[in-house]
């Protein structure tokens, strides 16, 4: 199985809600890929330039950076079923 690299684009990345909301995404990442990802946070306001450099215009924002062609999830990650299914074409389409 080949490793996935994801980046979560996020405005204040220590408060209490992002702090749940990576840890909902590891564990839905975990459910469905294993060990075979890695999870980069990235904070918007003291990472600009990253979020600039990936065109990122809205936050939350995960996005699966490798392997193949960046693609991007943004908004309200709560439906565990529609973000299973997105990262199952993603595993899918590059596994």
């Amino acid at each position: 199985m080949k490793e996935y690299s994801f980046a979560l684009f996020v405005v204040n990345a220590y408060s209490i809600q992002n702090r749940n909301l990576v840890k909902y995404i590891k564990e839905l990442l975990d459910s469905e890929l294993g060990d075979f990802y890695t999870l980069k946070i990235v904070d918007i306001l003291t990472d600009p330039e990253d979020s600039k450099k990936c065109g990122i215009v809205v936050v939350p924002t995960l996005a699966k950076c490798s392997p193949g062609r960046v693609e991007k999830m943004f908004g309200n990650f709560t439906n565990s079923a529609v973000f299973r299914k997105i990262i199952k074409r993603i595993h899918d389409v590059n596994g």
